[in-house]
């Protein structure tokens, strides 16, 4: 049986996280033996209990030791990096590991770095490691970075469709409009580009804006936030929601789920709501992988060309919400199946465990 070991930084709740259990919950068991290396003890989603769970010791002098003698030990093995780090690169070259697949979950000019860090080693070791990106932008900037010695795949993110059936909701005729953010409340996530366009939007809509997400992954950026929410008079209007497992019930009560991030790789969000019928829109960077047409997408510096798209949005009859929302689920079933997300990695890891190069 062939074994794997994935590397990821932790498991908090993300889109990153969610497709790496939703693979260790979906591959079939007769081809792989799986193990998880985790570099920090954090863990917010259920493992499979047939997944050997393996989590790098806190003592700070032990850590790189240990991550050394975990990848001597799985020398044999297909090793997966999730995390972005330089040593698990390091130790795969110095051990002269070619059966590691490097994955790429994100896009944009600020994993620049670790882009010129993967070629950096690319190149210094020559060793025939594979990529995997999940987002079209970043599949196209590293074709321009490596070399033909190292094979480079495109793989689609997936979700179970059976959890988020399709149920769009008519355009309210009472009560205020319901605009949603859901995601950590992270700086790249870029919300206060969402509040500046709310408080623009204030004149012309009667609206409420949902955010929901880790309130506590960066308290500074969090009360920033509440400052712009004051500053814009907007704190009638905005309702705080903690995280929680249950999102498909939040997706079905908003009249328009927003995306405002500086980049995303193919955003997990993005999916669900469009899975579940929610009408979406979408900062022009974060939309890689071309999900949703132009016109439901927006430059993340411009809170005034937000408001003006949400105000459009709001103005759309009935069958004009089901005709987008129509095309948008169908995009998703043929794309983005979970089981077809499963079974591509397999294949690649399948193929990748056949060779023994070097």
């Amino acid at each position: 049986m062939k074994k794997i070991l994935f590397i990821s930084s932790s498991l908090v709740r993300g889109g990153l996280e969610r497709q790496l259990v939703y693979f260790l919950e979906g591959y079939d068991r007769s081809l792989f033996s799986v193990s998880l290396l985790l570099l920090h003890d954090k863990i917010e989603y259920e493992i499979p209990a047939d997944v050997e769970l393996i989590v790098l010791p806190r003592h700070t002098k032990r850590v790189r030791s240990f991550l050394f003698w975990t990848i001597f030990k799985y020398r044999k093995a297909i090793i997966c990096s999730r995390a972005y780090s330089r040593h698990i690169m390091m130790f795969c070259g110095v051990l002269r590991h070619s059966k590691l697949i490097i994955e790429i979950r994100g896009s944009g000019s600020h994993l620049g770095w670790y882009y010129n860090l993967v070629r950096k080693y690319l190149r210094l070791f020559k060793l025939k490691w594979q990529l995997v990106c999940n987002s079209r932008g970043a599949y196209l900037d590293l074709q321009k970075l490596i070399s033909p010695r190292n094979t480079l795949h495109f793989v689609k993110n997936g979700i179970d469709l059976e959890k988020f059936p399709f149920m769009p909701t008519e355009k309210r005729r009472k009560g205020a409009y319901a605009i949603g953010f859901l995601g950590r409340i992270d700086r790249i996530k870029n919300i206060e580009l969402l509040i500046a366009a709310c408080g623009i939007l204030k004149k012309e809509l009667n609206f409420t804006l949902k955010i929901k997400g880790d309130q506590k992954f960066d308290i500074r950026y969090q009360q920033e936030l509440a400052g712009l929410v004051q500053t814009n008079e907007l704190e009638e209007r905005v309702i705080w929601e903690p995280e929680s497992d249950d999102v498909t019930s939040f997706y079905y009560d908003l009249d328009v789920l927003v995306i405002p991030s500086f980049s995303e790789g193919c955003s997990n969000v993005l999916l669900e709501a469009i899975a579940c019928g929610c009408v979406c829109a979408i900062s022009k960077p974060a939309n890689t992988n071309g999900l949703l047409p132009e016109e439901f997408t927006f430059y993340p510096d411009d809170p005034e060309k937000l408001a003006d798209l949400i105000h459009h949005i709001s103005a759309l009859n009935n069958e004009q919400r089901m005709d987008a929302v129509k095309i948008n689920r169908q995009l998703v079933e043929r794309d983005y199946d979970l089981l077809q997300m499963v079974n591509t990695y397999s294949s690649i890891y399948s193929e990748r465990s056949g060779q023994n190069l070097q």
